[in-house]
């Protein structure tokens, strides 16, 4: 009962700060949604993301691992479909410079903006669990 407590609270403070970070990551604002999403993603992760990865294992042991981000993106996908106030969209990057280095001005699309946003929720998650690490 402890780690599933302690997996809403994670998942919720996740979204909530992928929100804050990342243009593609939507909610509507109301607290009930980023409640109902942090359930949705906590049951994602521990029952469905699994079965995700035994489905894509052929193809994980063929690449040595480079599929392993899908098993990610589907969750996120499937958190999208589940939680009506949630979404995932493409934006317009404004681009970036800095002494002579140049990223120009580029439009992200809706699937490379799913890539992104789980890379952004895995980068947090992760960064999460090594300050809260006992």
């Amino acid at each position: 009962m402890k780690g599933l407590i302690r997996g809403f609270f994670l998942s919720g403070l996740v979204l909530y700060l992928s929100v804050l970070i990342y243009p593609g990551m939507i909610y509507d604002g109301r607290l009930e949604t980023l409640i109902i999403a942090a359930i949705a993603l906590m049951l994602l992760n521990r029952i469905v993301k699994p079965l995700i990865k035994l489905f894509l294992l052929p193809i994980n042991l063929i690449t040595l691992g480079l599929f392993r981000w899908v098993a990610h993106v589907l969750t996120l996908f499937l958190l999208t479909r589940i939680v009506s106030g949630f979404g995932i969209v493409g934006f317009v990057f404004p681009g970036w410079e800095s002494n002579g280095f140049v990223i120009p001005v580029f439009e992200v699309s809706t699937l490379m903006s799913y890539v992104l946003g789980s890379i952004t929720i895995g980068v947090i998650a992760s960064s999460i669990g090594w300050i809260l690490e006992d």
